[in-house]
Order: C-alpha cells, then sequence, then structure tokens
C-alpha cells in the first residue's frame, strides 16, 4: 500500500514547480481520490454517458 507521500512523489513532475514553487512539500500541492457515480466522456465530437468510470491512469 502506498503512503500518501509516495503516491505525491509517483505523480510529481517538475512542470508543476511553476504551480508549487515549493516542490512536493509545498502546502498547497494535495492529490485528491474520488470515486465517482456516474461520468459523462467527450469521444469522436459527442459526449458520451457512461454509469462506470473509465481509469485511464
Amino acid at each position: 500500500m502506498k503512503t500518501e507521500e509516495a503516491i505525491k512523489r509517483s505523480l510529481w513532475s517538475d512542470w508543476m514547480l511553476s504551480h508549487f514553487p515549493g516542490g512536493m512539500e509545498d502546502p498547497e500541492y494535495y492529490v485528491l481520490k474520488f470515486t465517482p457515480e456516474s461520468s459523462t466522456y467527450w469521444i469522436d465530437n459527442e459526449y458520451v454517458k457512461d454509469g462506470k468510470f473509465l481509469n485511464i491512469l
């Protein structure tokens, strides 16, 4: 199981420094986890509504 710090480290990229000057230690840098109940996607120039979350990561 990953710790919060391990997750933040794995998602960090140096381009984010312009938004979070304190780096991974910046108090404004958060990683949120949520579980959606439904979703709507924009695919091939139309909205597609789906009751399941598409895992894109």
